[in-house]
């Protein structure tokens, strides 16, 4: 599909400015430094986790429920199971 772009959170965190401009490219709108650097990223980054940190927050039950309704897609996207301690 050309009207459909897949950015993973994971790269948007490793390496925000290239996956921006790979956004702003696939939308046709000019990039920005200003993009990468907002006045509120040192505040919105704090209060973030670190990738995948959600796996640790969920009891060993929400994660064999989340693999029941989610894990083929998941598999699909090429992530481990929930269940899956990384």
């Amino acid at each position: 599909m050309d009207h459909y772009m897949e950015v993973r959170y994971e790269d948007l965190v490793a390496d925000t400015e290239t996956a921006l401009r790979s956004v702003c490219g696939f939308i046709e709108l000019e990039f920005d430094e200003a993009m990468i650097a907002p006045p509120e990223r040192a505040e919105l980054e704090a209060a973030l986790a670190p990738v995948g940190a959600w796996r640790e927050r969920l009891t060993p039950e929400q994660l064999r429920a989340f693999d029941e309704v989610g894990g083929a897609l998941l598999g699909e996207l090429g992530y481990s199971s929930a269940s899956a301690r990384v």
